[in-house]
């Protein structure tokens, strides 16, 4: 299965990502974050770009190696890998 892989920059704002998702060509979108998070790092941000990905029928996954960042992409249902080559898998969420 055929994969696009979209790398958010710093300065990339949450419409730019959703409307690049949303213009992919193949059903599975991963994306790879920058070392700084940015605007990844709001729970909020992550639910709409997983309800984008969702209404556009594609399959959104987090390239990610950032403990803070998997425990909010598994509170918005996003599946993350530690690079492009492993297998994406929920994330715990981390225990109050």
């Amino acid at each position: 299965m055929q994969k696009d892989v979209i790398y958010i920059d710093v300065e990339d704002d949450i419409t730019a990502v959703i409307g690049r998702v949303k213009h992919s060509k193949e059903k599975v979108v991963a994306l790879v974050p920058p070392k700084r998070i940015g605007m990844l790092q709001s729970a909020v941000n992550l639910r709409l770009l997983a309800r984008a990905a969702e209404t556009s029928h594609k399959h959104l996954v987090l390239i990610t190696n950032n403990q803070a960042l998997m425990g909010l992409s598994a509170s918005a249902k996003i599946p993350v890998a530690r690079n492009l080559q492993s297998k994406p898998e929920m994330a715990e969420i981390p225990a109050l």
